[in-house]
């Protein structure tokens, strides 16, 4: 089951499908919302529109210097976050910010000043170009042009921004799902985000033109700069190396809740949820290839965003392969066949991972499934739209039917049960990548004591967000790990005491007991939830 498939990123094609698949993706952009820069002088001049020197900031930089993040990596995220572009003060940072899951969702927004760089398309000279009150809606979408930019004021779609997190398991593109071969790797929402050579290193350049230009004409070299070859592999070095780089071995893994557990069986079980046959091992592969297969799972028709065609027609998100085309090519009718709307594309969309969905809602490519109030609720009611006549009906389930002598997926009896499981898997992730920070920010303190102890403590901030998550994730359902539940709270207040400390012995002390706490809740979960993870969760 394609679960969560429009969990992806909008489609950046440009920025647009990932996009915000970034949403102002990947690449995308500014600043906004992280955690204090360590390199305030080059901030201060990147958004006078000087060029940074990636390079000679991280050669200056302790991760570095240490040996906990590559000089590649490092460099990446200073353009991730830093670079403008010459653009209109957008970064890739501004919409995937690293203290919110590498996206945007209304909760987030809300907290932003109006002066924030993700709002500058409500400058009036960028009427109809750029995101304006969508961004403020429940449903927090970016435009993108994704099926291109030939008539800007129509033809376009509007996107949830999704999350950066774990690209290095999820863009190898499936053949066997017979798209067009012209994009070679699943990057944003309909899997074809990218321009150019359509892989994830390109997606920079798209991103650019979509959502950095100070003017409607996108004209490179004047409403923008075009990146350099070692900016694109800079970005592409950071991007691959956030979140997780491995897949887990559900089959391995045990879950102590035991509705949890059950709803591990139930994801598994190609007759119950039947999750496991597009999302295996709960990541964004098919079972059967191992790579990224796009389906059209009947999300084209969820109500979002949507525009209307000169003629009066509604134009809806066709997902992949509508660029260029002077006409819709897909028409979309009710069962009693009476057209009411049309799309460019094929109406398929690209898988998300899993692992990284309990906080990371509202869900699909349209935002309109779950919380706005809270991206850690909502789960289960993404859940639910496998059991539901949207999905049932639709190109990907009867396909998946055939499979199983034409048994449909009984999703209802265990909608709660799966949610159950994937809030767990999400919460080991979540205290998985805080131990991670809490362990380099340890060692930079036992290294350098109180030498860039911004850095320092812009890991306990960010580790501090990811228990966070973990908290509110598992909140969300009944009972589950409340004592752990307790624990966290206790790892959070201690790390907020490190971070208000001017003592690197107190620091370390706060930041070694709040350390184990984590290490014994992520192990009273379950086992075998062992994630490799990349050295860009460590920059911001």
């Amino acid at each position: 089951m394609n679960m969560l498939t429009g969990l992806r990123s909008a489609a950046l094609p440009s920025l647009g499908r990932r996009f915000l698949s970034s949403a102002l993706l990947l690449p995308l952009l500014g600043c906004a919302g992280a955690d204090p820069s360590t390199e305030s002088e080059n901030v201060q001049a990147s958004q006078q529109g000087v060029t940074l020197d990636p390079v000679g900031v991280c050669n200056q930089d302790p991760r570095v210097n240490l040996g906990l993040v590559p000089l590649a990596i490092c460099a990446g995220a200073r353009v991730f976050f830093d670079e403008k572009f010459n653009g209109n003060g957008r970064a890739c940072g501004t919409c995937h910010p690293a203290a919110n899951n590498y996206t945007i969702d209304p909760k987030f927004i809300a907290t932003l000043p109006s002066t924030d760089p993700l709002f500058v398309g409500d400058n009036p000279i960028f009427a109809g170009t750029l995101e304006t009150a969508d961004l403020r809606s429940p449903l927090a979408s970016v435009r993108e042009n994704v099926d291109g930019f030939e008539h800007v004021e129509y033809k376009f779609v509007g996107r949830a921004v999704s999350h950066t997190l774990s690209l290095a398991t999820s863009i190898t593109r499936d053949p066997a799902d017979n798209t067009s071969a012209a994009f070679s790797q699943r990057v944003g929402w309909g899997g074809d985000g990218a321009p150019g050579d359509g892989s994830l290193r390109s997606f920079l350049d798209g991103a650019i033109k979509q959502h950095y230009t100070t003017d409607k004409n996108r004209t490179p070299g004047t409403s923008f700069r075009v990146p350099s070859d070692a900016e694109r592999d800079q970005v592409l070095a950071f991007q691959l190396a956030l979140g997780r780089t491995n897949e887990l071995n559900l089959s391995q893994v045990t879950v102590s809740d035991a509705g949890a557990a059950t709803g591990k069986t139930a994801f598994m079980d190609p007759l119950q949820g039947r999750c496991n046959e597009c999302h295996s091992n709960a990541g964004a592969n098919a079972l059967a290839s191992g790579k990224n297969r796009n389906f059209n799972t009947g999300t084209l028709l969820a109500p979002g965003t949507f525009s209307t065609l000169p003629d009066g027609r509604l134009l809806f998100d066709g997902g992949f392969g509508g660029q260029n085309k002077a006409e819709p090519d897909l028409t979309l009718a009710n069962p009693a066949g009476v057209e009411f709307g049309v799309a460019f594309g094929d109406g398929s969309f690209s898988v998300p991972p899993l692992i990284e969905a309990a906080d990371t809602g509202p869900f699909f490519h349209s935002h309109n499934v779950g919380q706005a109030s809270d991206p850690a609720q909502g789960l289960e009611q993404a859940v639910a739209f496998y059991g539901s006549n949207t999905f049932l009906l639709s190109p990907a389930a009867k396909e998946l039917n055939g499979r199983f002598n034409g048994a449909e997926v009984k999703v209802g009896p265990v909608i709660q049960p799966i949610a159950r499981f994937l809030r767990v898997l999400n919460a080991a992730f979540n205290l998985a990548i805080a131990k991670q920070r809490l362990d380099a920010s340890r060692s930079l303190n036992i290294a350098y004591w109180a030498y860039r102890d911004d850095v320092q403590k812009g890991l306990l901030r960010l580790a501090s967000e990811e228990i966070d998550d973990a908290v509110r994730v598992l909140q969300a359902a009944s009972d589950l790990h409340v004592a752990q539940q307790t624990g966290l709270q206790s790892a959070m207040a201690l790390i907020a005491q490190g971070v208000a400390t001017s003592d690197p012995s107190v620091r370390k002390a706060r930041t070694e007991s709040a350390l184990t706490l984590v290490q014994s809740a992520k192990a009273a979960l379950g086992t075998n939830m062992n994630f490799s993870l990349g050295a860009g969760n460590l920059m911001f």
